[in-house]
């Protein structure tokens, strides 16, 4: 399976993700044997749904008093460790965010995202599906899930949805993703050796960096203004 996980703040581009993705689709296409589908996994929080914005106004919403970390000062993908660095008691208050009730019912769409994946599901010789992990504490989330997705997709890709908390677990030719790992569990790296090729960590592209990924390198450079790495892990 190849993974394109992001590397920076998740709040797409709009047309300029429509555009890379379907290139680097394209580049798949190419590279594989003409029999079968190609399988693509679309995860939802952080590249469909805005989850860090959605987060940062509820969390001063809540706690209105509490220091806060503007969008473009993120680092790292576990938001509750970044604010417990702040202060130990705000990684608790972070984490009470996500398990709230209408938490991922009312995150808003990453411009662009919605219209992306609807192309790719039009895309000949492509199956798309919508693979999310639930939260632990799962009272409200997989329901609001489903719900969201129903909303801004239709109920014809309530069928085209997978939870699942190890996406490892789930056959697919391209997982588009933002986490760095995609399993708590499984190192999808044990036959890589994990590294990044320096040269696309430049600036250059899409369509240069996506036929590098054809041979074999572990990243893809999409080069947008917010979303701005990809891993490749082949």
């Amino acid at each position: 399976m190849i993974s394109l996980a992001r590397m920076t703040n998740p709040r797409g581009s709009g047309s300029r993700l429509s555009g890379a993705l379907t290139q680097a689709f394209c580049a798949v296409h190419q590279s594989r044997p003409k029999v079968r589908k190609l399988r693509v996994l679309v995860d939802m929080d952080g590249v469909l749904a805005d989850f860090e914005g959605g987060f940062l106004q509820k969390f001063r919403d809540a706690y209105p008093k509490e220091p806060s970390i503007e969008l473009q000062d993120r680092r790292g993908f576990w938001v509750s460790a970044q604010y417990g660095e702040l202060h130990p008691d705000l990684c608790e208050k972070a984490i009470s965010i996500w398990e709230s009730k209408n938490f991922f019912i009312d995150l808003e769409p990453i411009p662009g995202a919605v219209e992306a994946v609807k192309e790719m599901a039009n895309m000949k010789d492509t199956d798309v599906f919508i693979c999310t992990s639930p939260i632990k504490k799962y009272k409200y989330c997989p329901y609001e899930k489903y719900a969201w997705v129903e909303k801004h997709f239709g109920k014809e890709f309530l069928e085209l949805m997978v939870l699942t908390r190890d996406k490892t677990l789930v056959a697919g030719n391209l997982l588009i993703d933002d986490k760095p790992d995609i399993s708590d569990d499984t190192d999808v790296l044990d036959q890589e050796d994990g590294t990044m090729d320096k040269s696309l960590d430049q600036e250059g592209d899409v369509e240069e960096k996506t036929n590098k990924l054809l041979t074999g390198m572990h990243w893809l450079h999409l080069d947008r203004e917010e979303w701005k790495y990809a891993r490749v892990v082949i």
